[in-house]
């Protein structure tokens, strides 16, 4: 997949870009608007912006628990493979040799 390539060049669709939208908000309390997705936005401009926005996040004070959210599987993901790149950019499994 070309990170640089944009989203809507690889399929997606004002639906999944809802449905990206609220995994990224719910999982990681960033807020992405529609209109980001389908203006031209890439895999790696939208990666930046998630990790930038996570990083500035203030950190969990110690002794709280800091284990990463997890997303339970459901039938209605459209794009495994933007689903897949974001648990990568944000850590959550080791990229693949892909």
């Amino acid at each position: 997949m070309d990170a640089d390539a944009p989203l809507s060049g690889l399929g997606l669709d004002s639906l999944m870009a809802v449905e990206l939208r609220n995994e990224i908000q719910g999982r990681l309390g960033v807020k992405v608007t529609v209109a980001d997705f389908l203006k031209g936005a890439t895999v790696r401009g939208l990666a930046e912006q998630v990790v930038g926005e996570v990083a500035a996040a203030p950190r969990p004070e110690r002794g709280e628990d800091t284990a990463p959210i997890r997303r339970a599987a459901r039938a209605a993901d459209h794009d495994a493979g933007l689903l897949a790149l974001l648990d990568q950019v944000t850590g959550e499994t080791e990229p693949s040799d892909d």
